[in-house]
């Protein structure tokens, strides 16, 4: 099996991991329609798996997760 079919595999069941964690701890009146469940998984996503895949590539680019604190300006417009 080649790398990238073993990556492929491997990423997608990350990915099923992650999201039944994010059902388990979603409260069911979240998940009710389309729409409640496309917003639920955003915000979700905004909260808990961004911030670490952040994290992850500033480690890995610089060796540190320390550094300056700054705005991100999409997130000041938002009111964050």
């Amino acid at each position: 099996m080649n790398n990238s079919l073993l990556i492929s595999r491997y990423s997608s069941l990350i990915s099923l991991a992650i999201a039944a964690l994010l059902y388990k701890e979603t409260p069911p009146e979240q998940l009710q329609s389309l729409e409640d469940i496309e917003e639920t998984v955003r915000q979700q996503v905004i909260e808990r798996v961004s911030p670490e895949i952040g994290n992850f590539f500033i480690e890995t680019k610089t060796g540190t997760t320390a550094g300056r604190t700054r705005i991100v300006k999409s997130m000041a417009l938002l009111g964050f």
